[in-house]
């Protein structure tokens, strides 16, 4: 079987506090990527500075553009046939590249990912989403999605289907991508071992917002990819509603006021999204991505 080449991209927005730590964790792996590509996304801090410093392949843009198109700036440039990506504030364990590359058992597979284990657990916000946000899926498996602070592709297969859509600049390209892909009749596989460390710093305000951005963004991901809008909105609510419950049973079990005032915000920031889809409806269906080449 030919060996095939491996991409591993950074997209960076003002993250000169934690890139340092991402770059060097993929200059120390077991499997050495044929390259590691940083796409400065319209920094206004030292984040080029930082980085420059490396063994790296350093892309600017002059101003941001958003997560999406930062990563199809990688994807215009990339060499490897597999191009994996990480966060800026993520630390890959030393045997990420090669867990990642070995999932890609047969042509059939076109993405692989993995979990993030939070280990920012300073103040109210970090606590609460290192024990209730936790990003993993459990048992290596088939999935539908899979998470974009530590994800992966076969460069043909994103190329086919146009690369990731512009519009999700913060949220939501990570959804959209991955419903893309799997409607074209790809595998997408999950698996454990494949781990990086997650130092995302928030405060309560950021979190909520975060937590705003990224239920509706994802949901209208959602919906831009199913023949039946109204079932999966459906669908969506229902989760929602389950969520809060679950969230509400774990704060009463952990005997925390602050965690139960947090999740209770935590939904009524998702059902805001709820409610803010439901009123565009006819609009989020009618505004379709159109691939282009890339």
């Amino acid at each position: 079987m030919k060996k095939e080449s491996v991409s591993v991209v950074i997209p960076v927005y003002n993250g000169e506090k934690y890139v340092s730590v991402c770059i060097e964790s993929l200059l120390n792996q077991t499997m050495k990527p044929d390259e590691i590509i940083v796409i400065d996304d319209g920094s206004t801090d030292d984040s080029i500075e930082v980085t420059s410093k490396y063994p790296i392949k350093l892309l600017k843009h002059e101003k941001n553009k958003g997560l999406a198109e930062a990563r199809n700036t990688s994807l215009k440039n990339a060499v490897g046939d597999i191009i994996i990506f990480i966060d800026c504030d993520a630390k890959a364990e030393k045997d990420y590249i090669e867990n990642m590359v070995k999932n890609y058992t047969d042509d059939t597979v076109a993405g692989v990912g993995g979990k993030a284990i939070e280990i920012n657990i300073g103040g109210l916000a970090n606590n609460y989403r290192s024990l209730f946000n936790v990003q993993e899926w459990g048992e290596r498996g088939t999935t539908d999605f899979l998470r974009g602070v530590c994800f992966s592709f076969r460069k043909i297969v994103l190329k086919e289907v146009g690369g990731f859509n512009p519009y999700y600049r913060t949220n939501g390209e990570d959804v959209d991508i991955c419903r893309r892909i799997v409607n074209k009749g790809y595998r997408l596989t999950y698996d454990p071992a494949i781990k990086v460390l997650h130092n995302r710093d928030d405060n309560l305000s950021s979190f909520l917002m975060q937590t705003y951005r990224a239920h509706y963004f994802g949901s209208v991901a959602i919906l831009r990819n199913v023949d039946s809008v109204a079932v999966a909105y459906l669908k969506i609510v229902g989760t929602l509603g389950i969520e809060f419950l679950r969230r509400i049973k774990k704060s009463l079990e952990l005997r925390s006021l602050k965690f139960l005032l947090i999740s209770i915000a935590f939904s009524f920031k998702q059902l805001q999204s709820a409610i803010r889809i439901l009123i565009s409806f006819k609009d989020i269906k009618n505004t379709e991505y159109r691939s282009k080449e890339v």
